[in-house]
């Protein structure tokens, strides 16, 4: 076999030859829908509540929606520390997202007085370091002013 044919053949590679480009994520768009359409469809029925993920607080086109506006660096990235860790509190808040300008905002509220603890500062800098907008906003008591 020539180091050309081993470059070609799928099996001696690590990865696609599209992996870091904006193409990989457009022509498998469509197949990671897909996927996230069967786990929403079988995860929903069988345990609401799964590492990370509470399938009955979103219809599966919201699913779907997040999907879209998360990109696949976020998405891999977030699957990858689900898949290699137990714990995971301190996420934030709200799931924001405009699937029609593909934006995805992650957001901590808090209330009068309130700090951000250690693991919830950890979470909105990995969520920025993983390309996601992921901020904190706080709560104004308007009544005691």
């Amino acid at each position: 076999m020539s180091a050309s044919d081993a470059r070609a053949a799928p099996r001696f590679r690590e990865h696609p030859l599209e992996w870091a480009l904006q193409l990989f994520a457009d022509v498998r768009a469509g197949e990671a829908l897909t996927m996230v359409r069967d786990m929403y469809d079988v995860q929903a029925q069988r345990m609401p509540s799964i590492r990370g993920v509470q399938w009955d607080k979103f219809a599966r086109e919201d699913v779907e929606d997040i999907v879209v506006c998360a990109g696949p660096k976020f998405l891999v990235h977030l699957l990858t520390f689900f898949a290699s860790n137990y714990h995971f509190s301190g996420r934030p808040d709200c799931v924001l997202w405009h699937r029609g300008r593909r934006e995805l905002r992650l957001v901590e509220v808090k209330a009068p007085g309130d700090s951000l603890s250690e693991k919830q500062r950890v979470w909105l800098d990995r969520f920025r370091e993983w390309g996601v907008d992921a901020r904190v906003v706080h709560v104004v008591d308007t009544a005691a002013q």
